[in-house]
């Protein structure tokens, strides 16, 4: 990415304090010593990436989701979504598929979804509130490329994010959003930094948010909530049952149980045991 440092400078000057729990900050302080003053090569083997937004485990973790998966979906659909990316150098977990962890972690999330019923067919807009480093997106994309997809995030790791989408996809398929001129682009990975948020209309089909919402301030959890999570009719969020930190998201709970949401456990997650899933799924727009 050109003038990587630049463009977060400019980003970072938009406020986001109402929107981020002080742990986030520590965290991002971290990020700006690993990151800047711009990503390096093997960026996703940094710390704070591995930390943070890339799950990487051995054995029983990744050997249960592997197989969760592949009773969901066919070989085919595993190779075609499966298949890592060099940039960045991930670790490879899975010599078969020549996949990382973080890839089969962040699509079990979506097999559990079809699981449920939910699906991405016929879905135009999804809006994800907190995207790592851009792993969900390009799942997203690589099933659907004409999806408008919309990433919510910290403006540091907005940069980022753009950074490693450009590569996969190149610049005519991804937006970054600088300033309240800019527009959401139908078809097209938008990633779009928290600070301007309040700027923008946004209306989806699906929203997802695995973990992230619940890590972020009682103001954000709030926001989304009286933006109706932006008119998502599916809904795909992961949580935990709470700590000291990050407490449980209850006001986000009990109104998408209100709206019929399934609650589920999540498995095979050693660090989250006590994690839920909650999604809501419409299939009134399905195209099979």
């Amino acid at each position: 990415m050109d003038n990587f440092e630049e463009v977060y400078n400019k980003l970072k000057k938009e406020d986001i304090s109402c929107f981020v729990k002080k742990e986030w900050y520590e965290l991002q302080k971290r990020l700006e010593r690993e990151i800047l003053p711009s990503p390096k090569k093997d960026f996703l083997n940094g710390d704070v990436i591995r930390e943070t937004m890339f799950v990487s485990n051995k054995g029983f973790q990744a050997i249960k989701q592997m197989m969760g998966l592949k009773r969901i979906f066919s070989k085919k659909f595993l190779k075609k979504i499966l298949k890592e990316d060099e940039f960045g150098k991930p670790l490879i977990k899975n010599n078969k598929y020549q996949t990382s962890h973080n890839l089969i972690h962040n699509l079990s999330h979506l097999g559990v979804f079809k699981q449920s019923g939910g699906t991405l067919n016929g879905q135009k807009t999804i809006v994800e509130w907190g995207g790592g480093y851009g792993c969900m997106a390009k799942i997203i994309m690589r099933i659907n490329s004409e999806i408008t997809c919309i990433i919510i995030d910290l403006p540091l790791v907005s940069c980022i994010q753009n950074n490693y989408l450009v590569e996969l996809f190149g610049k005519d398929h991804v937006n970054l959003i600088l300033s309240t001129k800019n527009k959401i682009k139908e078809n097209k990975i938008n990633i779009l930094p928290l600070g301007l948020i309040k700027s923008f209309k946004l209306k989806t089909d699906m929203f997802i948010s695995t973990w992230a919402l619940s890590e972020s301030s009682k103001y954000s959890q709030d926001y989304v909530r009286k933006n109706n999570f932006f008119g998502a009719k599916n809904i795909l969020m992961a949580y935990s049952k709470g700590s000291e930190t990050f407490p449980r998201p209850i006001e986000i709970e009990k109104d998408l149980i209100n709206r019929g949401a399934i609650l589920k456990k999540v498995k095979n997650l050693k660090k989250n045991a006590e994690s839920y899933y909650l999604m809501c799924v419409d299939n009134s727009r399905r195209v099979e």
